[in-house]
């Protein structure tokens, strides 16, 4: 107990390279599929996987002019993908993912002044890995990589009360993370933990509708904090499929939720 506590320890504090992160038994969940024989060392899963972002840290990253402030009040998002991953040895993990991505971020350059930047739902693809790197017993240690792009029109844009044309903006969102964390398993439930770090970038450009507050037609924003940590709970039985619960906190506060079928 002393030798489990001590590594859980040492996994949670690690610096590890926020996205979805998952359960760091993916790779062996389930540990059978609906068609493939158990003694195959490839398996295929389809799924999908809802992210709910209702608060995220971030700031500008450059200051475009005296006195601007770099603060962002807000920022929302909401991704719905669809998952390929291919399974190798209920070891190590490859998946993609595409589907929808849209966001809401308000920006205070100035005080009294309050502009908001809306995305509507369009396309987004990420690639992404995983895999269990030791375990004892019913205790994992995994570690996971993954990358998430879209560029999204703007839907609207305001500047306190009042609406602007949006014209040709768009919002360059590209975000990559890696993370560390631990799970135990007991019976079909997975409960786990872990840290990640996360480099994340909006480049909103084109912004030509807004030459009377901007200097500038593009403002590019970044993380504040990109350490965060995460806790979740995996359900899988022995056979078929998994499904799996995360939150995220520090850097983002976001929920997130995920199914797999293995065949």
């Amino acid at each position: 107990m002393r030798t489990t506590l001590c590594l859980f320890c040492v996994v949670l504090f690690l610096r590890g390279f926020a996205l979805y992160n998952g359960n760091p038994s993916f790779p062996m969940m389930p540990e059978q599929g609906a068609f493939i024989s158990p003694e195959d060392w490839f398996g295929v899963k389809v799924g999908y996987q809802f992210d709910d972002v209702y608060d995220r840290k971030l700031r500008l990253a450059h200051r475009h002019m005296d006195g601007e402030s770099k603060k962002v009040p807000a920022y929302d998002s909401i991704s719905n993908q669809g998952v390929l991953t291919f399974n190798f040895n209920d070891r190590v993990e490859l998946f993609g993912t595409c589907g929808v991505f849209s966001f809401d971020l308000t920006q205070s350059p100035f005080e009294e002044t309050r502009v908001r930047y809306r995305a509507g739902t369009h396309l987004a693809w990420g690639i992404g890995g995983r895999a269990i790197l030791a375990y004892w017993g019913d205790l994992q240690i995994g570690v996971n990589a993954a990358y998430l792009q879209s560029n999204l029109p703007l839907s609207s844009v305001r500047v306190n009360h009042e609406s602007y044309s949006p014209g040709h903006s768009q919002a360059q969102f590209r975000e990559w993370q890696v993370g560390a964390g631990v799970s135990y398993r007991s019976a079909w439930l997975s409960p786990y933990a872990g840290v990640d770090y996360s480099d994340f970038r909006t480049k909103i450009e084109h912004l030509n509708s807004l030459a009377f507050l901007f200097h500038s037609n593009h403002m590019v924003f970044k993380e504040e904090h990109p350490f965060g940590i995460f806790l979740g709970l995996g359900i899988s039985p022995y056979k078929g499929f998994n499904i799996n619960f995360e939150c995220r906190f520090i850097n983002e506060n976001a929920a997130s939720a995920s199914g797999d079928f293995k065949f």
